[in-house]
């Protein structure tokens, strides 16, 4: 029996973008690595506002392999792609591809190679990120930040570009968590992926809606869930 791996893929307002995604994403499945298996995208579309609805149903009726999930209201690109973990039957999962393709779909035939060589957990690092420096020094700035107040090192550049076999996706969905941050909690879990460097690449359509809002926001959560530091705050004020 052939295994199947799982593909998840955040989409918030990408509208006609999705059309050149899902002609880069079936070209990736028609690899020499993807024909050894069955592969499933599941299309997590986190209440998008413009016409990127009909898009998706346009790419699942015609194709399918392609599986939508309509979010009923926002709930963030993490929860969104975790939430979509219980829907996906992969033996093996990328836990975050991003449909804007600044994370290069041909890593997915690397990260097969290494899970089928007995890796649990395969990881994309992000080299040098092609966008603008502020940005770019702000992403620095609060991954430096972590280090200092998390009670579990994670690995800098490293995001949820992540190729996990089965046991560690079962071992995710265990975790009774309200804002589950996947890189911290496989850091908790213990678990040290192989890494494969690459270079983001700059968006080619539409507009990031990671704010500078939602970096704070992923800051507070991962503070409070990953750290001791507001306990220890507490203690010290009495």
């Amino acid at each position: 029996m052939r295994k199947l791996i799982s593909i998840i893929s955040p989409v918030y307002n990408e509208g006609d973008g999705l059309r050149t995604f899902y002609a880069e994403m079936t070209k990736a499945l028609e690899s020499a690595k993807f024909a050894e298996y069955d592969a499933e995208v599941l299309l997590v579309d986190n209440a998008s506002t413009d016409d990127t609805q009909t898009y998706l149903e346009e790419i699942a009726g015609k194709d399918s392999r392609f599986k939508v999930i309509f979010n009923a209201r926002n709930v963030g690109v993490f929860l969104s792609s975790f939430n979509a973990l219980e829907y996906a039957r992969g033996d093996a999962v990328f836990l975050l591809v991003p449909s804007d393709l600044q994370d290069p779909l041909e890593l997915m035939d690397q990260m097969i190679e290494k899970w089928e060589e007995g890796y649990v957990l395969i990881a994309g690092r992000r080299l040098q990120r092609d966008e603008n420096s502020w940005l770019r020094g702000l992403r620095n700035g609060f991954y430096r930040m972590m280090e200092y107040v998390a009670d579990q090192r994670m690995e800098p550049g490293v995001g949820e570009y992540q190729l996990a076999d089965r046991r560690v996706v079962d071992e995710l969905l265990s975790i009774p968590d309200a804002a589950p941050y996947v890189r911290g909690m496989l850091a908790e879990l213990g678990y040290k992926p192989y890494i494969i460097d690459y270079v983001w690449r700059r968006r080619e359509w539409g507009k990031s809606s990671f704010s500078l809002a939602k970096l704070f926001r992923t800051a507070y959560d991962m503070i409070f869930s990953f750290s001791r530091l507001p306990l220890r705050l507490i203690m010290i004020m009495g």
